[in-house]
């Protein structure tokens, strides 16, 4: 019996996407943790990118008991935070922005009629599947277990990031909607249930939606930054993930934040990302990440009768239209149902991009693919007029899944160096500087095997030279360098195909400044206790923007830690809210700040409190 018999309703449900501001965010010296706190909300911290920022996010993101840790997309991390929190965060030199989190929701083998109106049979036919092309399902999860798409998963890829209303963890859904998006994308071919645009192709589940169909920036977010990692891992564009599907959105506009960032990053980090448009029937300006210049923005239309869905979004900044009505697909316990929305038509182009990868996975580069993909799903779109589409005089393309299969030009050949150094900044006592160069061919791969000779060096006498799979240590003389002068140093590379490039860096060495605590102080404010510390060079001249990590002890027992950045005063200072009575101190940890030295044994006694 057909599966498919058993039903006696098909539910129908047009999913739509809210995005609302909830959030809070703030720190310089506060308290790792203080369970009596009522919570905060919850705020996005991006530092400015410099040597040691990810190691930084990850020392404040500890200390403010953070949801997630941002290293891939920018250097920073989401946390509940108090109002004097997100104060201090804002003043800290170290911190670029710290902008709300906000919570969204979901945008709301038979062969169902948009995988027919958009040829992804025909394509079946030809033999194309998608096979080899990975997509995240970047929504509330999926039925792992399903019977159309547990051959699809990629559960080692597979993961949860909600902070807030979870059941679930592996990327299991608990909701429906991801499920349902999933069996559009690569629902198998398994001759029963439902087929996906792409069945060949792997899906990994990313839940940032609870079991509500809601949730928060900050996790989509760290979802983003998961595949951006993984991307930026990844030693060939076939071990990547290529193609991202989101079929949420809400109120915004196309501004730098922390959001806008991560989807760019994403991007750059060779996925093509594909978002639903929404179903407000409004301008798609007004949402996001429907917006985004970088993400593909995806509006539905109805394939009974090629007519636009009238809750579709529209506007300048959806690139193409696809089926997003009464649509067929995968959905909880081994069942089916068909919704309607823009969700439901960027899962029909995340799929043919599928298709195009895996035919073209041995030629396209992590550079290059996503300006080709978008390319050529463009190029490739069947020129529709609408009823219906008249708001915008906008008559974007359909996609077409058998068309895009076209062949491709290979790029021109090409060598791309880049190079970083093993410090930020060297101190007198450095006598080698070390530099990684990385050489790549124009498919993005790394080029290997290049002897001593393939590297020209100016600027510095070379010492050693080392491959490591790929990359090229280079160990120079520095010895004689002197001090606060700036060295630039160039190496030219030239591959076996004679195929040059170039980089450039500058090395310094940059005389130390001695630092200490030049005093600890304490006050009793009501049963409020403060404690002030001032850090100062041996000239004592007040040490700003010096990063500080300090205990406070009760009893001689460590009672709290901090860690905050000294105002241009040189001081820092540390609130007890309803201090308990006892023998209060300060250990100072550590003090660090670029070019500075903390002498600890330099430090004032520190003259304790009691109360």
């Amino acid at each position: 019996m057909n599966k498919l018999s058993g039903f006696s309703q098909v539910a129908s449900l047009i999913f739509t996407l809210l995005l609302a501001t909830s959030l809070c965010l703030g720190l310089a010296a506060r308290a790792v943790a203080d369970p009596e706190a009522a919570p905060h909300p919850v705020y996005i911290v991006v530092l400015k990118s410099a040597p040691g920022a990810v190691n930084r996010a990850e020392r404040l993101g500890t200390l403010h008991t953070a949801q997630h840790i941002y290293r891939a997309v920018f250097p920073g991390f989401a946390a509940p935070l108090s109002p004097q929190a997100r104060e201090a965060l804002t003043n800290n030199p170290h911190v670029e922005l710290v902008e709300a989190a906000h919570e969204v929701h979901a945008i709301a083998e038979s062969l169902p009629t948009g995988i027919d109106r958009i040829d992804a049979d025909k394509a079946h036919t030809g033999g194309a599947t998608g096979a080899g092309a990975t997509v995240a399902i970047v929504d509330t999860g999926i039925d792992l277990d399903h019977m159309d798409l547990v051959d699809r998963v990629n559960s080692a890829l597979s993961n949860t990031f909600v902070s807030k209303g979870n059941t679930t963890v592996g990327g299991e859904d608990d909701h429906g909607h991801g499920t349902h998006v999933a069996g559009t994308v690569a629902a198998t071919a398994n001759g029963a249930g439902v087929i996906g645009v792409a069945p060949g192709a792997s899906l990994v589940a990313l839940k940032v939606l609870n079991k509500r169909g809601s949730g928060s920036s900050a996790d989509i977010i760290a979802a983003l930054d998961f595949i951006t990692a993984h991307n930026n891992a990844a030693a060939s564009y076939a071990d990547m993930i290529h193609v991202a599907n989101l079929s949420l959105g809400g109120n915004g506009s196309d501004k730098d934040g922390p959001y806008r960032r991560a989807f760019e990053a994403t991007v750059a980090s060779g996925c093509f990302v594909v978002v639903a448009a929404g179903n407000e029937s409004d301008d798609a300006a007004n949402h996001v990440p429907a917006a985004y210049d970088s993400v593909f923005t995806i509006s539905a239309m109805n394939p009974a009768n090629d007519t636009f869905a009238s809750f579709s979004n529209y506007g300048a900044d959806v690139d193409m239209t696809a089926p997003g009505v009464s649509t067929l697909s995968t959905y909880l316990n081994d069942q089916y149902a068909s919704f309607s929305g823009t969700s439901m038509a960027s899962p029909h182009v995340a799929g043919a991009a599928a298709l195009y990868v895996g035919q073209n996975l041995s030629t396209l580069t992590k550079a290059g693919a996503v300006n080709t993909i978008r390319n050529t799903l463009l190029g490739s779109g069947e020129a529709i007029v609408m009823a219906g589409d008249t708001k915008d005089g906008i008559h974007e393309p359909l996609v077409d899944a058998e068309a895009v299969l076209g062949s491709i030009t290979p790029p021109s050949p090409a060598l791309n160096v880049s190079m970083t150094t093993d410090k930020a900044s060297y101190t007198e006592s450095d006598t080698e500087a070390v530099l990684t160069v990385t050489p790549r061919d124009e498919n993005g791969d790394l080029v290997t095997g290049l002897a001593a000779s393939a590297f020209v060096v100016s600027g510095a006498p070379v010492l050693g030279f080392v491959e490591t799979t790929g990359s090229y240590a280079i160990t120079l003389d520095i010895a004689d360098f002197d001090m606060d002068t700036d060295y630039p140093v160039t190496v030219d590379v030239t591959d076996s195909r004679s195929l040059s490039d170039s980089a450039t860096t500058t090395i310094r060495k940059a005389t130390a400044v001695t630092v200490r605590v030049s005093g600890i102080a304490y006050e009793l404010i009501f049963k409020n206790l403060r404690v002030h510390i001032t850090v100062e060079d041996l000239a004592d001249n007040a040490v700003s923007g010096a990063e500080v990590t300090f205990t406070l002890n009760l009893d001689g027992a460590p009672f709290r830690s901090y860690l905050g950045t000294t105002d241009s005063n040189g001081r820092i200072g540390a609130r007890v809210g309803g201090a308990k009575p006892g023998d209060y101190t300060t250990t100072i940890i550590s003090i660090t700040k670029d070019g500075v030295f903390y002498e600890d044994t330099l430090n004032a006694v520190d003259p304790g409190f009691t109360f």
